[in-house]
């Protein structure tokens, strides 16, 4: 006989509302038959042993597996209610413990009662069991985040849409989003701007004719017509000369266009995407976009993707959505020591650091490593920088050290001069301008 005993507690309201824990589940690889899963959205589950199965079976809040072992489990295992509140943020933590004298194994050593948490393995005789989390009920959660301030008439429509943010933010993802839920039946075609110079920047978008230039041996279809009844994500969008700008402007009005060197105008039934890390409106007074053609872009819809130092909370879900989608546990200490910084390049900073951690730590969990060291050495470089606003010219650093000085020799004016190997009238006439 082999009981096993899950016990939530009366904690489901502020799972529900944070969005954790409702993920948790058991994945049983038994001795005989098919993998199965448990989703741990119950209080109480039974599993039990009996010898005339030949696979396990699955009912309402119980598992029967073949027994596969001459030894009697008694297992007890239930959720803990941490004392600290924040620690609700990733991790599930269990107490497994053995009700008899059986011990069972987690991570391949033997114990009578342990913590158990996602990513962790369990044996009892020859059957398996693994905490992990459902990837549908977190999955792109935070994308989600991301796209939640678009109405979802607005996702499904044509209308354009402006997503300003900084480097790494999220701006590409958040466009593959938009295009997935828009249900249009083109492909999103992806057009970073700032990557081509710019005299290929109009053969990529309009495309060309065999001869049309320099190079152009055949026909060459534009992203316009790649992206016909689908999405153009136009990326970097400030990259665009004013010239282009003008012939995109045209587009944007009525669907045509005309191909480098083609003799006729053409037409293409496309939803437009824009993306951009600079300050459009500082551009336009810069007379480096035209006013008609950012008040074309922006007349849509206008969404603004915060950096991560202005949305700490959102660190927290990318690292979940990472652990979950790669099958790592994440320590929550970890994801609180991150939470710390300010992530200059944002998620793809984050992402970036996450899967070089993967790289050195190996194994299936990720918890501290002196690889997260180098994110404070380059934090407190950033913080210095930040600090530099007002800058002081050299020659009042070194009227404000020769005060300083002054003041150590209580005054003494000559001994002043001395220390700072200067004439006395040039200290004097420091000190005064200070004054």
């Amino acid at each position: 006989m082999q009981r096993i005993s899950f016990y939530h507690k009366e904690v489901c309201h502020k799972l529900f509302k944070q969005g954790l824990r409702l993920g948790d589940q058991l994945e049983l690889y038994p001795a005989l038959g098919r993998k199965k899963v448990i989703s741990l959205n119950r209080t109480h589950y039974d599993i039990h042993s009996k010898k005339s199965l030949s696979h396990a079976q699955l009912g309402n809040c119980v598992l029967v597996l073949p027994e596969m072992s001459e030894h009697h489990y008694e297992i007890e295992l239930s959720l803990i209610k941490s004392q600290n509140e924040k620690e609700l943020g990733l991790e599930s933590r269990y107490l497994i413990r053995s009700l008899n004298e059986t011990p069972f194994r987690i991570n391949g050593i033997f114990s009578f009662q342990s913590f158990i948490e996602r990513g962790d393995v369990l044996d009892f005789g020859y059957h398996k069991l693994k905490m992990t989390s459902s990837t549908s009920f977190y999955k792109n959660s935070s994308h989600i985040c991301e796209s939640k301030k678009l109405n979802p008439r607005v996702v499904k429509s044509d209308i354009s849409i402006l997503i300003e943010g900084e480097t790494g933010t999220g701006k590409t993802r958040l466009a593959n989003i938009i295009h997935k839920e828009s249900g249009r039946s083109g492909r999103l075609v992806h057009l970073n701007l700032s990557s081509f110079s710019k005299n290929l920047i109009e053969s990529e978008l309009f495309g060309h004719r065999k001869g049309a230039f320099t190079g152009a041996v055949t026909d060459k279809f534009g992203a316009i017509e790649e992206a016909h009844y689908g999405t153009l994500f136009l990326d970097e969008i400030d990259s665009l000369s004013t010239e282009l700008q003008t012939k995109l402007l045209l587009f944007l009005d009525n669907g045509i266009y005309r191909q480098v060197g083609g003799e006729g105008p053409r037409k293409s039934k496309v939803r437009v995407l824009f993306a951009s890390g600079s300050n459009l409106k500082k551009l336009v007074s810069e007379d480096k976009m035209r006013k008609d053609f950012y008040y074309r872009i922006s007349n849509g819809v206008v969404v603004n993707l915060p950096p991560l130092r202005q949305n700490p909370e959102l660190i927290r879900v990318i690292c979940h959505d990472f652990a979950l989608e790669n099958k790592y546990y994440l320590s929550e200490n970890l994801v609180d020591y991150y939470m710390e910084f300010k992530w200059p390049g944002n998620i793809r900073q984050l992402l970036s650091h996450l899967k070089k951690k993967i790289i050195l730590e190996g194994g299936d969990k990720l918890v501290w490593h002196e690889c997260d060291e180098s994110l404070k050495i380059l934090d407190e470089d950033i913080s210095d920088t930040e600090e530099l606003c007002d800058v002081i010219s050299m020659e009042n650093i070194k009227k404000n050290y020769a005060a300083k000085v002054f003041k150590k020799y209580h005054g003494h004016l000559r001994n002043t001069a001395k220390a700072l190997d200067l004439a006395p009238n040039t200290v004097r006439t420091m000190l005064k301008d200070i004054a």
